[in-house]
């Protein structure tokens, strides 16, 4: 089996009194795509973001091969290699779905 990637341990984040990730854990292995699914407010967002570095996380650990990573904005993520897609409204509607998710800028990976 081939190792995680990109491992979150334990993360959480609160926004005031609303804890929106309570100890979450995910292992994306190389070469494999994941959906997250949930009802509204259920993280799925605040976890991308946190994962992307959007936002950073209040407790846990977030690690690229091997190594802790926090990321200061979602252009250094990119630069390591992480990208994530959301749900967004937002597409460029002259391109098809593929040119969509592959919009923005890509460098070089870590891995």
């Amino acid at each position: 089996m081939t190792e995680a990637v990109l491992r979150a341990s334990e993360v959480r984040k609160s926004y005031g009194g609303v804890r929106a990730l309570r100890g979450v854990n995910f292992e994306p292995r190389g070469g494999e795509i994941h959906g997250l699914v949930g009802e509204n407010g259920s993280g799925k967002s605040t976890l991308l973001r946190i994962l992307s570095g959007q936002l950073p996380p209040d407790a846990g650990r977030v690690l690229l091969a091997g190594e802790p990573v926090r990321f200061g904005d979602a252009a250094q993520a990119m630069q390591a290699g992480i990208a994530t897609v959301t749900q967004e409204t937002t597409l460029v509607a002259d391109l098809s779905v593929a040119e969509n998710v592959f919009l923005g800028p890509r460098k070089g990976r870590r891995w």
